[in-house]
């Protein structure tokens, strides 16, 4: 078998679910982060990587207080490092908004979690998620310019 196919089959593989659904009810509905991009700005080309650590790109927190969401169990909080196209989406997200992007933002979009998700979880076991999703948080000016 050659390293390629290997590497392929060896890859995490996406796990859609866990990633939120919106609100019952809601299907058919189109808000401002469900519409099309502008068409009059094209989508910027973004290249499908295969990365040689994988899992190295993930983190398992495992909660002390799992939780029902969306008639699922959650036991565990998966995090995985964003990609520089991710993070730029989050970012134009929170413009669209209106309003700067937070590390909740960030951690959202890490943990396939949404916002309201991770605040309505119990205290420590945001805390410890949160914390895990610190180092796979993306640099910022101010980081690049400390020593």
């Amino acid at each position: 078998m050659n390293d390629a196919k290997t590497g392929v089959e060896s890859a995490v593989k996406a796990d859609f679910a866990q990633v939120p659904l919106p609100p019952d009810g809601a299907e058919g509905e189109v808000t401002e982060a469900s519409a099309p991009a502008d068409s009059s700005q094209p989508q910027a080309e973004v290249a499908i990587l295969e990365f040689e650590d994988p899992a190295g790109m993930i983190e398992e927190v495992p909660l002390n207080h799992p939780f029902r969401w969306k008639g699922e169990w959650l036991r565990k909080v998966s995090i995985r490092r964003l990609t520089f196209a991710e993070a730029l989406r989050v970012n134009e997200e929170a413009q669209k908004a209106g309003r700067e992007v937070t590390s909740i933002d960030l951690f959202a979009a890490m943990t396939a979690l949404s916002a309201p998700v991770i605040r309505g979880m119990e205290a420590t076991d945001a805390d410890r998620v949160t914390k895990a999703c610190l180092p796979f948080l993306p640099l910022t000016e101010e980081d690049r310019a400390s020593p």
